[in-house]
């Protein structure tokens, strides 16, 4: 058993008189004899009557340097008293007072001002850079605070993070800690880009302390056993009641006198040897009585710090020293926590932004790119150490040397300041106050009781006089009471809240499962002290926390025995200045909605509905039947579901504590004492208690169903169910509650009729109704939405605000608070925007407060977002289709596209759906003939914002892009390649379906508005089939007209060369509709001719362009001025239109004396340019004997009637030719421009790729007119489509494209039902030439195909030949005794022929015309019965050349001519003509006999009958 006690002597500042205080601190140290045993106090003879011990004690204090003093008691002594020793300690068992070596914990702390700083700066930003929005997730200060403030092993599950975390943070408390040990953090350590990061990192380890809280593995650590009752532990507990100490003799206050010396630092010691035993035993050993360092001067007697720059200078915290020491307004714990728990979400909703499809198309997600801070709380000012850690791991290894030394060394310990203190006092200087004085915040009253199981409390037979309580200095807590457990601290030493640091707030506290009892006994720690201690605040002695005031702080050291230095002997220099006034963090709440009445759909209480419908007031609306008669409405009265012409909530003012007002000042008119002012301050402060849920009047509806003793009570702790709500319907409704004193009334923001602009918004102030001088008399206001236009009226009578809300307006007004001038000034957030250096000037500084006085600024008021709904039940007006260019296909596309816009009523139309009707023909070969396919489709829909009034649409999706929202993906999927003729309709739905019962939106008329169809044109998207080519036979066309000349019959019949019919096999169609056949040919330039205009055909943009550029250089080449050139809208059309012009002058420019046929194809024609105009230049005739031959013969003078009939009717073929004559002349000059300068064209077919093009040559069997140029477009003149620039598939790469251009003709086929078969006519221009050979190049044309992908490959014919042109005229004589023939057309002289001499002579020799007249007998039909009358007459070759200027006298036009006499007529009986052309050629000799003359067989090559009259 060993019995000892330390005795620490500790300066305690000067008495009034100057004396020197000293108090002897008493720490007991027994040890029972059996180690790990307990033995009773009574067998310990100095502690068994410790006052008794004490008794006539004498005691001498030894100053080194200075001398020896003896300790005299104080003026008024407390004496120890032996009752209370035995009250409290009697019966007291005794363990071991062993030393805890903390030496080797690890102190987990986190920097606080780090902390606070990265935060503080974090909302600065926000609410600097984005006061009227929330910032974005994934870009600005947010991005950056997640890369610059988030823990590591954030993209971890739960558990990993945490092991990554304490991975993180060992790593850098063992660069911290010089032994290697990693025992702390030093922010020091870290490099200052890392340190934000790594001071959160600190505070969220300091806190989230489990490995992971949530595996079952890792239970909750348990609550640790009570501590049992020993003596040292009741000895310690003393300690939080310095006078008890005294009391009970453990704490001893002396006087010594004042040694007049200067200046100097040394130590006191208690002295021994003055006593007698036991308390001389006690005192003897060296190592009992430890030296205290201490500071002297004439001014202060105090413990002093071992360092020249300790934390406690003369009983004084150095608070001023700014580098350790942090005085605040701020709570840095919920700071940390709520922004480590910020950037989670954060994290989470960036991860869900960026994988987002939409993301990647730049679309707007359903998860919003923003997001607030959370709002921060006023909780006062602390005082905070930085670096705590390290300096409590130094006080760990001090105090185990201090051990070490006491126990093994045999030698006393030396002391500093840091040693001897106990905890602090804070004092608190209101610069605002009137008093001016300095206030303590520990001054209490005390009340001591015994208490002992199962019996009442006693009074203490000792009663301390009212005190000061302390705060304890360094009060680490682990996660386990071994000493070597890890080790949490703060680095904040004190906070001040507004109430005192030594007494329970009043009230009744709040715990985890409810409130506690009004009754509830004083909370005495399960221990077996017999004490227990009840504290008020000593009445007049608390500072009051005010928004607004300046505050002065200084912290007074406690020493072991709890005591302080005299406040007046303190050094003012260790007090500090809070920087700037006390402000409140807390934003003001926006106003509470209350509803009056039960929720129809679609509402809420955040969301007012209003309906209507197309044509229909909302009055006449709600009165239709089917609207009136809905199930489960109640058109009459207001409770039940009712579809109102207006729709009601009541705004109040938002709800506050009596804390947060009181620290506004409200409460202060009650702290003078006048009783009448307390009362009426407690009755508006008892209104904390009220709320809408307890106010009279309250109506519970749609209730649901509760279990009996679960009845709905309107108590304030009554909870409402889902679906539950409570309404109060009446108009004027009170406040129930306290509102918050800095919500002067509503501001709305952005309510229609406001006006205002896009980013500035109007703001409407509405201030709360109510007596201006009574803070907590703020009424609500209704606000009432109704039908209409216009701005919104306040009624201050009736207390309404009236909002106009026009047809298919969905609106969020903003909802907040807005303050006074004054009110500005008192928000934290406001004096971070006017000190952030990224501030404006004056100008902006006065827009910033405006936004936050007038309730716009979210960190400060943040606003409610309620919803005004006029619905309708159907869009306003109809969708309307804008397409735009885009190609709506891609190469080998089975679906198209609709690239461009759906212009639509966003506002009323909240999706759009496209349906799509189209026919397809189809070639079925199983069916004996093509038939058509009726098809329809849903194509797409889409949702539309209410601001897509232009809603983009395409092949893709993309996000929004300049003043368009997002692009939709309208994608019509076919199953083929087919070109389509599709019929599209877009049908618009309401926006506000929601808001609409079943009965409505099951009808689709009621909700839906078509729009008008629009017929698109869809590409084919691959190259069609080769045609099947089964065989092409040459055709004609026979066209009939009247001559205009006196006779009573005369007719002109032509039968048009140069036809073919090509047939085709079956299926057809391969590209889809519009497929046609296809005549291959070189590229060359669009030339609109006049049939291209007449069937519609024009050529591409493109191709106009590049004919254009083509056509400007030929006109050049030609002379003509640039200037006309220019003027012209297109150069191709400006020379189509000069080539006309030449012919029309080359056409009239002939002799109307000539009586020569005028029909005739142009050969040799140039083209040439003269004084700026187009000339056509005719070539020149020669005669055999090489003499040029006249152009024009002069023509006769008719002798008699008949010559004269005989030159009327010639007259009257060659005018009726005349008609044809400029066409002719037009598409020969365009043959020879091409012919001469299509070199020139920027495109060309190449060598190889002109094997796959048409070609044409002359019949070698015959010598006539040579072939004009081409084939040319213009020559095929049933053409129904062009492409210009086409690509053959035989010259295409491996991707399918070609750079190898054609151009293709394309003419519609058609089907023959007989044959099976398809068929197409062509109808080439071959010019004179005589039966001239062609070989087509076919392949099927889509026209309507994108680019690349028009032609299939290409399908070489045979050779054809195709016929020459024939025109016949047929004029009966005046006294229809006669009938004159002629028949004209170009010819071929055969070999044997063209050796004669001169055209006449060729073409006598090698062809011949007869006609004949037949006659039916009366009565007869059949064919078999006609028979000739007369003779069969010979017509005579009457000319072998032209009058024409232009036209050379060659084959190209042969005319014969003869007279036919008339037979006579037969009633009843029926004549024709006939008329045929034979073609003499070579033929073998019949017989043995082999004549010298060349033997001649004929050929019938033209045959024609008319029926005469």
């Amino acid at each position: 058993m060993g019995e000892q006690a330390i005795f620490t002597a500790i300066p305690g500042g000067r008495l009034d008189d100057g004396r020197l205080r000293v108090t002897v601190f008493v720490t007991p140290k027994l040890t029972p004899a059996v180690a790990g045993d307990e033995q009773a106090l009574v067998e310990f003879e100095a502690f068994r009557d410790w006052p008794r011990t004490l008794r006539d004690a004498r005691w001498e204090l030894d100053v080194a340097g200075v001398g020896t003093f003896p300790g005299s008691p104080l003026d008024d002594p407390i004496e120890p008293d032996r009752a209370l020793w035995h009250a409290l300690f009697g019966g007291t068992r005794v363990g071991e007072a062993g030393f805890q070596h903390f030496e080797q914990s690890v102190v987990h702390s986190y920097p606080v001002e780090e902390v606070v700083r990265a935060i503080t700066t974090l909302y600065a930003d926000a609410a600097t850079q984005f006061p009227t929005a929330f910032p974005p997730v994934t870009t600005s200060i947010l991005k950056d605070a997640q890369q610059e403030l988030s823990s590591p092993g954030l993209e971890q599950g739960r558990g990993d993070r945490r092991a990554i975390l304490r991975d993180y943070l060992r790593r850098y408390r063992k660069l911290s800690d010089p032994s290697g040990g990693g025992r702390y953090f030093h922010i020091g350590a870290v490099s200052p880009s890392e340190r934000p990061r790594a001071a959160l990192a600190a505070a969220v380890g300091f806190y989230d302390r489990a490995v992971d809280p949530h595996d079952p593995a890792n239970p909750t650590a348990p609550v640790p056993p009570p501590v049992k009752p020993e003596f040292h532990s009741f000895a310690a507990r003393c300690a939080d009641f310095p006078e008890l100490m005294r009391h009970l003799g453990l704490a001893i206050d002396l006087w010594i006198d004042d040694p007049g010396v200067t200046e100097r630092t040394t130590t006191i010691r208690v002295v021994a040897g003055l006593n007698v035993d036991p308390l001389e035993r006690l005192l003897a050993p060296d190592e009992a009585r430890p030296f205290t360092l201490l500071h002297y001067s004439d001014r202060f007697w105090a413990p002093a710090p071992r360092r020249e720059r300790g934390d406690i200078l003369d009983g004084s915290l150095a608070l001023d020293d700014v580098e350790r020491f942090l005085l605040e307004q701020v709570d840095p714990d919920g700071m940390a926590l709520k922004t480590s728990q910020l950037l989670d979400s954060l994290a989470r909703t960036d991860a869900v932004l960026s994988s987002s499809p939409a993301n990647a198309l730049g679309m707007p997600s359903m998860t919003a790119d923003a997001s607030s801070l959370p709002a921060l709380r006023s909780t006062g000012l602390i005082v905070a150490r930085r670096n705590r850690a390290k300096e409590l791991v130094a006080q760990f290894e001090e105090s185990a040397d201090h051990e070490r030394e006491r126990t093994v060394a045999m030698r006393p310990a030396t002391l500093d300041a840091t040693d001897v203190t106990r905890g602090w006092r804070i004092d608190v200087y209101d610069r605002d106050s009137a008093t001016g004085d300095w206030q303590s915040l520990h001054e209490r009253v005390g009340e001591y009781e015994l208490v002992a199981p199962g019996a009442s409390p006693e009074p203490l037979p000792v009663q301390p006089k009212p005190d000061e309580g302390y705060l304890k200095a360094a009060s680490t807590s682990s996660e386990a009471p071994d000493p070597a457990a890890d080790q949490y601290l703060h680095e904040t030493l004190a906070g001040w809240d507004g109430w005192s640091l030594a007494v329970k707030r009043p009230g009744r506290p709040q715990t985890e499962t409810g409130t506690t009892p009004a009754d509830a006994e004083p909370d005495v720690a399960d221990t077996g002290f017999p004490l227990a201690a009840r504290f008020r605040v000593k009445g007049g002695t608390l500072p009051r926390l005010r928004f607004g005031r300046s505050y002065r702080v200084r912290v007074r050291a406690v020493d072991l025995s709890g005591h302080s230095i005299p406040s007046k002997q303190l050094d003012e220099r260790h007090e500090r200045d809070l920087d700037g006034p006390y402000l409140r963090w807390e934003p003001v709440p926006a106003p509470a909605v209350v509803p009056l009445t039960e929720y129809t759909e679609g509402e809420s209480l955040m969301r007012m509905v209003i309906r209507s419908t197309l044509g229909e007031s909302v009055d006449s609306y709600i009165a239709l039947p089917r609207v009136a008669g809905l199930a489960g409405h109640e058109p009459s009265g207001r409770i039940g579901i009712v579809y109102r012409e207006d729709n009601e909530r009541h705004l109040a003012a938002p709800l506050t504590s009596v804390q947060l007002a009181e620290t506004h000042g409200v409460f202060d008119a009650a702290l003078a004492g006048d009783p009448a002012q307390v009362a009426a301050q407690f009755a508006i402060a008892a209104k904390e208690a009220g709320s809408y849920l307890t106010l009279p009047g309250a109506r519970l509806a749609n209730p649901a169903p509760r279990p009996p003793g679960e009845e709905f009570t309107f108590a304030k702790d009554d909870a409402l169910r889902d679906g539950e709500v409570l309404v109060h319907d009446v108009p004027e409704l009170p406040l129930p509650y306290l509102p918050d004193v800095l919500s002067r009334g509503i501001s709305f923001t952005t309510l229609p009729g406001d006006g205002g602009t896009t980013g500035n918004p109007a703001t409407r102030l509405l201030r709360w109704p109510g007596d201006p001088a009574a803070w907590h008399d703020r009424l609500p206001v209704r606000i009432r939405v109704i039908e209409g236009d216009g701005a919104p009226f306040f009624d201050a009578d009736r207390r309404t605000l009236t909002v106009p809300l026009p047809k298919a307006t969905l609106t969020t007004v903003r909802v907040s608070s807005f303050l006074d001038e004054r009110d500005v000034d008192l928000l934290r957030v406001w004096e971070l925007i006017a000190s952030h250096p990224q501030g404006g000037g004056p100008t902006w500084l006065q827009a910033a407060r405006a936004r936050v006085r007038d309730g716009l600024h979210w960190m400060t008021t943040p606003w409610a977002e309620l919803t005004l709904v006029h619905a309708v039940e159907k869009p306003l007006e109809k969708p309307v289709f804008a397409l735009n260019s885009e190609q709506k296909r891609q190469r080998k596309d089975t679906f198209s596209v609709l690239p461009g816009f759906l212009d639509n009523h966003a506002a009323s139309t909240g999706r759009i759906d496209i349906e799509a009707d189209w026919s397809d023909p189809v070639d079925d070969l199983s069916l004996p003939e093509p038939t058509t396919a009726t098809r329809n489709t849903h194509v797409a829909d889409f949702l539309v914002t209410p601001t897509e009034s232009h809603a983009r649409i395409g092949r893709t999706a993309m996000g929004p892009a300049g003043p368009y929202g997002p692009r939709h993906v309208v994608r019509h999927e076919f199953g083929d390649t087919h070109h389509h003729w599709v019929d599209y309709r877009a049908i618009a739905t309401t926006r506000f379906r929601e808001y609409f019962p079943p009965e409505i939106t099951n009808d689709r008329s009621l909700i839906e508005h078509p729009g008008d169809v629009l017929r698109v044109d869809v590409p084919s998207s691959r190259r069609p089939d080769p045609p099947d080519v089964r065989s092409i036979i040459p055709t004609w066309e026979w066209q009939e007209s009247r001559l205009e000349v006196d006779a009573p019959f005369a007719v002109r019949r032509v039968r048009t060369g140069g036809g073919l019919r090509v047939y085709l096999g079956r299926p057809w169609y391969s590209s889809g509709a519009d497929e046609l056949l296809g005549v291959v040919l070189r590229v060359q330039p669009w030339l609109t001719s006049v049939v291209d205009v007449e069937r519609g055909v024009a050529g591409s943009l493109a191709a106009r362009g590049i004919a254009d550029a083509w056509a400007a250089t030929v006109l050049a080449e030609l002379g003509v001025p640039f200037e006309e050139v220019a003027a012209a809208t297109s150069a191709s059309s400006f020379l189509v239109d000069k080539l006309t012009e030449a012919a029309e002058t080359s056409a009239n420019a002939t002799s109307p004396e000539s009586a020569a046929p005028a029909y005739g194809v142009v050969e040799g024609l140039r083209v040439t340019g003269a004084g700026g105009r187009i000339v056509l230049d005719p070539g020149r005739a020669f005669s055999a004997r090489g003499e040029e031959l006249p152009i024009l013969a002069a023509r006769a003078r008719p002798r008699d009637d008949v010559e004269r009939f005989l030159l009327g009717a010639a007259a009257a073929v060659e005018e009726a030719r005349a008609i044809d004559l400029s066409p002719a002349l037009r598409e020969a000059a365009v043959a020879a421009t091409l012919a001469e300068w299509l070199d020139v064209f920027a495109l060309r077919t190449s060598p190889e790729g002109r094997r796959f093009t048409s070609s044409w040559g002359v019949d070698p069997v015959f010598r006539g007119e040579a072939l004009p140029a081409g084939p040319y477009v213009h020559q095929f003149a049933l053409r129904t489509a062009v492409g210009y620039s086409v690509t053959l598939a035989e010259m295409a790469g491996v991707d399918g494209t070609s750079s190898d251009p054609v151009t293709v003709v394309g003419h519609e086929p058609h089907f023959d039902r007989e044959r099976g078969l398809w068929y197409c006519d062509l109808q080439i221009d071959a010019g004179s030439a005589y039966t001239p050979f062609v070989q087509l190049a076919l392949a099927r044309y889509q026209p309507h195909s994108i680019p690349g992908e028009e032609i299939s490959a290409v399908s070489m014919a045979d050779f054809v030949q195709v016929l020459p042109r024939r025109e016949a005229s047929y004029i009966v004589a005046p006294d229809e005794t006669a009938l004159t023939i002629s028949l004209a057309g170009a010819v071929g002289v055969p070999e044997f022929a063209a050796s004669l001499s001169g055209i006449a002579n060729q073409v006598a020799a090698s062809r011949f015309v007869e006609a004949w007249i037949e006659r039916l007998p009366a009565g007869s039909d059949s064919d078999l019965d006609w028979e000739r009358v007369g003779g069969v007459v010979t017509l005579s070759l009457v000319r072998a050349r032209t009058r024409i200027a232009i036209l050379r006298p060659r084959y190209g036009n042969v005319e014969w001519a003869g007279v036919v006499g008339m037979p006579e007529r037969v009633d009843g009986e029926r004549y024709r003509v006939r008329l045929a052309e034979y073609e003499l050629h070579a033929a073998d000799q019949k017989g043995l006999l082999q004549l010298a003359a060349l033997r001649k067989a004929r050929r019938i090559v033209y045959a024609d009958t008319v029926d005469l009259p």
